[in-house]
């Protein structure tokens, strides 16, 4: 029984402190709570002014506005022009590709065609030669 009174005398001694650390967890959570609250009506403001979309876009534009003051677009007209700049670039490599293509397989035509010419020369006076050597021989 001794060690009973012992153990509920310790456990009401601990009782205040116990309540006391509660306090200041319920004041702690209620002050991030604040502070979460502000920064979400922050975010919202400055999401306003920006006209930027909620969500995970945010995080990719700048919240004070620097690069519309830099480039004078929007953030959703600089998101255009960067995906119509990048679908020109495309296309102007697939054409130099292309033509690159083109300039290849000219040059191999027209060396295979020189060389026939070539070998087409060669034959003609090859035969010209046996032609002359014949009259000769007659």
């Amino acid at each position: 029984m001794t060690e009973h009174a012992d153990v509920s005398g310790s456990r009401g001694d601990k009782m205040p402190e116990e309540e006391g650390s509660r306090r200041e967890d319920r004041e702690m959570t209620e002050d991030l709570h604040e502070q979460e609250m502000r920064h979400r009506t922050e975010k919202d403001e400055s999401r306003k002014k920006t006209g930027a979309p909620h969500g995970s876009s945010m995080r990719r534009q700048d919240p004070a506005g620097e690069k519309e003051a830099r480039t004078g677009f929007s953030v959703a007209r600089r998101s255009v022009l960067t995906s119509v700049g990048a679908a020109e670039t495309r296309c102007r490599k697939k054409k130099e590709a292309g033509e690159k293509i083109e300039r290849r397989r000219r040059s191999r035509s027209k060396r295979i065609f020189m060389s026939r010419r070539r070998d087409a020369e060669e034959k003609t006076t090859k035969a010209e030669r046996r032609r002359v050597h014949h009259a000769e021989e007659v």
